[in-house]
């Protein structure tokens, strides 16, 4: 199997902490445990990189997204 390689933006990186403080608000707690389904979500793509669909809006099939709840995270598979 070809290995993976996932870079995740300075962008990415800052959406993640304003998840995870807008959460916060609520619950500390929640807001860890959300950002690390995110991250479990991120992780699958080393097994299963094409997993995620095309999204729709954009026309390169190499830009694909995974779902969680109502967060949409967008990656690029690079041959």
């Amino acid at each position: 199997m070809e290995q993976v390689t996932i870079v995740i933006t300075e962008s990415a990186y800052n959406d993640l902490e304003d998840i995870e403080n807008y959460i916060s608000q609520d619950s500390p707690l929640m807001a860890r445990r959300f950002i690390n389904k995110i991250f479990d979500r991120i992780d699958q793509l080393y097994n299963y990189p094409t997993s995620g669909k095309p999204v729709p809006e954009i026309k390169d099939r190499s830009i694909r997204e995974l779902l969680l709840n109502k967060y949409r995270i967008i990656y690029k598979v690079v041959d």
